[in-house]
C-alpha cells in the first residue's frame, strides 16, 4: 500500500509535515509498493537514490529497491540493511553500473 500521510514521528532528520508511506500488510515478501515518476531516472550524473526511512522492523532487516524501464526492459533491484529500529535513518541505494536512464 502505497500513499502520503502525515508524518507520525516529526522528529530527528525527518520533521517533514508529510511522508510517503508504503506498507507491506501480510503479502508476500516481495509484494511490492509501486511508484510512477513523471520524469525518467538518470544514473549519468548521481548514481543512488537517497531515502529517509522510519521502521521499527528489528535491526539487520533487508530494504530492497527496485528500478525497472517500461521501455528497455532494464531491471536491477539493490538491498540495503536496516541500522536503527523506531527511529529514521538515511539509506543509499547505489546503482553504479546500471543502464544510465530508466524510463
Amino acid at each position: 500500500i502505497g500513499s502520503v500521510d502525515s508524518n507520525p514521528f516529526v522528529s530527528g532528520i525527518n520533521t517533514s509535515p508529510t511522508v510517503g508511506k508504503m506498507l507491506r500488510s501480510g503479502g508476500a515478501s516481495w509484494a511490492r509498493t509501486m511508484l510512477g515518476l513523471t520524469d525518467n531516472m538518470d544514473f549519468s550524473t548521481t548514481n543512488y537514490i537517497a531515502m529517509k526511512v522510519y521502521t521499527e522492523a528489528p535491526v539487520g532487516t533487508v530494504l530492497k529497491l527496485k528500478v525497472e524501464s517500461t521501455t528497455s526492459a532494464a531491471a536491477n533491484e539493490k538491498d540495503v540493511m536496516t541500522t536503527v529500529s523506531g527511529d529514521w535513518a538515511y539509506y543509499f541505494w547505489d546503482f553504479t553500473g546500471d543502464p544510465p536512464i530508466y524510463e
